[in-house]
């Protein structure tokens, strides 16, 4: 009589197998096809029913899709110099990338860090900035302890996305890796964000960067010819590019000795048409757009109280989506005839060239607002202090790593190889250059 097979061997037989195709990727679709015939055939032949076959089978199937087609190394686009750069000082953008498995689609990733990964500790010292044009920003501040601090002043500016500040999980987790590797970092806050008063009835937009250059004059101005290092998540990695397309025009680079970008897209007329797709219009478009009328409703009284508005604040505090608050309130208010002239003026694929200190981009190939299509790759490896690092998986400002991604991102550990690389070793790539 044949033995048989209860469901806690199958169950044991399954772990063991995840193990051993853990480290042989290359053998992983043969051993998942091969484990969900052996599984089905038993399973169905210890009368079960055909629920748990067809469960059984679509994980098998799905684990065999996900390790063929997401556990990767990360496609690097640049010019030879800038690889072997990376090479040396970067190793962590050469190594399998294993993004969280349960997560399926580039959505699912984006939401899956905001909501498991914890704020880390970092104590904050605000500083309100006055501007030239009588607006405000609030710049948050931290600073590595005693022990910690080494040699000159090293600053890291943070510059959050679309509705970002110091308080979302992603600024806490690079400030605070910041401030472990001795830097002092600063977040930049837009003019109503982030508890920032908005003091005259300007914002903020993806092609204005006069902000960010105060910003920077703030902090020589407290650290005089210290070295400043940018991290730009979105909208921030968009304003980051963009100064530093038009300052490598200008030759005055403020100091700046490398930028990340994480998730900034390059071609933002196709950001918004994505963005309009069904599930990006329910899961991302009306959330961002109902943040941006909350901080207008906030500070309300001074777009009453203004004279010669372009806008009418009554109907841009009424839109839904986001291309309607493009129409409404930033075509008037920054002179664009309409939104499409921003959304040109806004992507930064063809001025790539101009950046004179390293950049290093990284996106995901399945990002909801920027996937790899929309990456202008070519440009990047015709740029001589550019870098694109591209995933097949990660989402929004996901990339999320391991099986509970409450730990470090595979952001948070290439911020500190390239950070400390920049830092350090800057100078080999204009030499080389």
């Amino acid at each position: 009589m044949t033995a048989m097979i209860t469901r806690s061997d199958l169950l044991t037989a399954f772990a063991n197998s995840m193990i051993f195709i853990y480290q042989h990727k290359l053998l992983s679709s043969v051993v998942f096809i091969s484990l969900s015939i052996y599984f089905t055939y038993h399973l169905v032949f210890s009368a079960s029913t055909l629920f748990h076959v067809a469960l059984m089978s679509g994980i098998c199937l799905y684990l065999a899709y996900y390790w063929m087609f997401h556990v990767q190394k990360p496609d690097i686009y640049c010019q030879e110099a800038f690889r072997r750069f990376l090479e040396c000082h970067c190793p962590t953008a050469f190594s399998v990338y294993y993004p969280t498995v349960w997560t399926v689609g580039g959505h699912v990733r984006s939401f899956s860090r905001g909501f498991i990964q914890r704020r880390l500790p970092v104590q904050y010292e605000r500083e309100t900035v006055k501007l030239a044009d009588g607006g405000t920003l609030c710049l948050d501040w931290t600073k590595p302890s005693k022990q910690q601090t080494n040699g000159s002043t090293k600053i890291v500016l943070f510059m959050a996305g679309l509705t970002g500040g110091s308080k979302e999980n992603y600024t806490t987790r690079i400030c605070h890796k910041a401030n472990e590797l001795g830097y002092t970092a600063v977040v930049m806050n837009n003019r109503g964000c982030a508890d920032t008063p908005l003091t005259t009835p300007m914002t903020y937009c993806a092609t204005v960067t006069a902000d960010l250059q105060a910003v920077l004059s703030v902090i020589h101005k407290r650290y005089p010819n210290c070295p400043v290092f940018i991290v730009g998540i979105s909208l921030g990695g968009v304003l980051a590019t963009q100064y530093l397309c038009k300052s490598g025009e200008s030759g005055n680079d403020a100091g700046v000795v490398g930028v990340l970008s994480v998730s900034a897209p390059f071609d933002c007329m196709t950001t918004s048409l994505q963005l309009e797709l069904p599930l990006s219009l329910v899961t991302f478009n009306y959330f961002l757009t109902s943040q941006l009328v909350r901080n207008l409703h906030q500070n309300i009284d001074i777009f009453k109280k203004a004279d010669g508005l372009t806008f009418d604040i009554d109907a841009v505090v009424q839109v839904k989506t986001l291309a309607e608050f493009d129409e409404k309130l930033v075509v008037p208010m920054f002179g664009y005839n309409d939104r499409f002239e921003y959304y040109m003026d806004a992507s930064t694929s063809e001025r790539l060239k101009h950046i004179s200190v390293p950049y290093l981009a990284m996106n995901a190939g399945d990002d909801p607002f920027a996937p790899h299509f929309a990456l202008p790759t070519q440009q990047f490896t015709s740029s001589q202090y550019t870098a694109l690092l591209t995933t097949t998986a990660g989402g929004h400002i996901g990339f999320a790593d391991s099986i509970w991604p409450s730990g470090p991102t595979l952001v948070d550990k290439i911020f500190a190889e390239f950070s400390t690389a920049c830092f350090e070793h800057g100078n080999e790539l204009k030499a080389v250059n």
